[in-house]
């Protein structure tokens, strides 16, 4: 579904501001917690919102960093090409911050190409710690030779 950003943003608007504020809710007693936003312009005006149950969240810091990610989410459905993400967990915003983003070529990236693809193709979600799984130990074998 794609969603078009209200008349009153479009109207004469040369660059568009947009704020996007998330919080994350967890509890732990609890296997699960809640995320929430909301995309406002730079007015104040509503724009857009979002609420998410999310199963084994496993403390406050996963909550708001998914509520982030939820929120980047809301930006690209709504198409909005420049905002502001704001949120109150500080620990969340500077791990964020802290992170550099940079582009690789797809031969550099094969590894990463193939988990993508088996998510594609795969109707469960995975993660593997410590062992990597069997369906990319040769990429890693062939990455691992052209490092060194």
């Amino acid at each position: 579904m794609i969603f078009r950003a209200p008349e009153f943003v479009k109207v004469g608007m040369k660059d568009p501001t947009f704020t996007t504020r998330t919080d994350g809710a967890y509890l732990p007693q609890v296997p699960y917690g809640g995320t929430g936003g909301v995309l406002r312009y730079k007015q104040g005006q509503f724009v857009a919102a979002f609420v998410h149950r999310v199963d084994y969240i496993s403390s406050p810091l996963h909550a708001e960093l998914l509520a982030v990610k939820q929120g980047m989410q809301l930006l690209q459905s709504m198409q909005v090409a420049s905002a502001v993400i704001e949120s109150d967990c500080q620990v969340a915003v500077t791990a964020i911050t802290s992170i550099r983003l940079r582009f690789v070529r797809r031969q550099a990236n094969t590894v990463a190409h193939r988990l993508a693809s088996q998510g594609f193709e795969s109707n469960i979600n995975h993660e593997w710690f410590v062992n990597a799984p069997e369906i990319i130990l040769d990429a890693l074998m062939y990455d691992s030779n052209r490092i060194h």
